[in-house]
């Protein structure tokens, strides 16, 4: 019995010792009914469709409503760690072959002007109409000063073409270093 309390007690005492912790995430979603519930204003391109990815509510762009709701933050309300990467999840359905979705990156100074537009075609190579499309894109923001605490980020899906696609389920992934 005294043995048994010991080891207890030693395996608590372990468990309680500081370990290092890892580089933590910090997680940003949209599943795009927050965008119609949480604000007075709702977007106009912001729509119910039943076949939404997830819940009921999607956003409808192209080039008369070419964006998706949009992550617009300072580097420094964001973490006040040094970001190393960040990580694009979003879910696409292109209505024809004729839509264009790209994720969008972009970093602003701290006057808001505009530094880098990183943009990559969201359905590049599929051929596939009216089936939801996973798309993911990182980039590494440790290169050309991205990753300035006075920068600004804004990250979306957009859509200049005149086919519409929709968008759900938006993630965006902060690493640190």
């Amino acid at each position: 019995m005294k043995l048994t309390l010991i080891i207890f007690v030693s395996i608590l005492w372990v468990g309680c010792l500081p370990h290092k912790s890892e580089p933590s995430d910090i997680v940003f979603e949209n599943t795009i009914e927050s965008s119609y519930a949480w604000t007075d204003n709702k977007p106009s391109n912001v729509i119910s469709y039943p076949q939404a990815h997830s819940g009921s509510y999607v956003c409808k762009i192209d080039a008369s409503a070419p964006f998706s709701p949009t992550l617009f933050m300072r580097i420094n309300q964001i973490s006040d760690k040094k970001l190393s990467n960040v990580k694009f999840v979003a879910y696409i359905k292109k209505s024809n072959p004729g839509s264009d979705p790209k994720l969008v990156v972009e970093i602003h100074d701290k006057d808001n002007k505009n530094l880098e537009w990183i943009a990559e075609s969201a359905t590049e190579g599929v051929s596939e109409e009216n089936d939801w499309i996973k798309v993911t894109k990182t980039v590494d923001l440790r290169v050309n000063h991205r990753n300035e605490k006075d920068n600004y980020l804004r990250i979306y899906v957009s859509n200049g073409a005149l086919v519409f696609c929709y968008v759900d389920d938006i993630q965006i992934t902060f690493e640190t270093e």
